[in-house]
């Protein structure tokens, strides 16, 4: 079963990474999560709206989010309208 944190939806993360990722922590890690992702979100937040370019979606949102994780963006580009991408971890 996919879990997902709070605030948190769209396709940005995909489930088994939620998976494999969430079950490795433990409470005390989880809350400290948790406090991350909320300063991150405000400040995309912030940031961001529906004018957003996709380039700026992916610099501040996506890249930062997978900063947030120790992850790394080893590529990204345009395809169509989206921009796929590849993580790599753990971030050098």
């Amino acid at each position: 079963m996919t879990k997902v944190l709070p605030g948190i939806s769209g396709t940005l993360l995909p489930g088994t990474f939620l998976d494999h990722h969430l079950d490795r922590l433990t409470v005390r890690p989880l809350e400290h999560a948790t406090r991350t992702l909320d300063r991150w979100w405000r400040r995309v937040e912030r940031l961001l709206g529906p004018a957003s370019a996709l380039r700026v979606l992916a610099d501040v949102g996506a890249i930062t989010l997978a900063d947030q994780f120790d992850l790394r963006v080893l590529q990204l580009e345009p395809i169509g309208p989206q921009l796929i991408g590849t993580l790599g971890s753990p971030r050098a």
